[in-house]
């Protein structure tokens, strides 16, 4: 187990920086939702992209669901004895693109579709996917 986690210690250390940011995304949320927005906890905000404390909403909430993903696929992987150094990078990839997409939306920059939002989204999501394949066919 030390040797996986020395191996794997910088995929390892940034998923773990990672989830530490998504858990300050959700006190920023509940702030602006709640404190700021006048809004009832625990319901979707409301607004539209328009609204800031809707993008800070949105983007918790978009980081939520690529969490879970992300870290089944990082841990497949690690289980699955897939090269260390492609791993690495496949994170720092993945966690780079996430963090520019929370700098990309939170502002509200670019196009709704088809931006520089959607494009660092599909860096981050693209970087998941193939952790999660290359798993996939180290088991195979």
């Amino acid at each position: 187990m030390t040797e996986m986690l020395t191996t794997y210690q910088t995929a390892i250390t940034l998923a773990a920086l990672l989830v530490v940011a998504v858990h300050l995304q959700s006190f920023l949320s509940a702030m602006f939702k709640i404190v700021l927005g006048k809004q009832a906890p625990g319901v979707s905000a409301a607004g539209d992209y328009t609204d800031r404390t809707f993008r800070i909403y949105r983007t918790h909430m978009n980081s939520v669901e690529n969490l879970t993903i992300f870290i089944a696929a990082l841990i497949f992987a690690m289980i699955a004895g897939v090269n260390a150094s492609l791993v690495n990078w496949l994170v720092i990839i993945h966690v780079v693109a996430r963090l520019a997409f929370w700098a990309v939306y939170y502002p509200g920059l670019g196009a709704l579709a088809g931006g520089l939002r959607t494009i660092v989204f599909v860096i981050g999501f693209t970087a998941s996917m193939v952790l999660a394949i290359t798993a996939l066919f180290a088991v195979l």
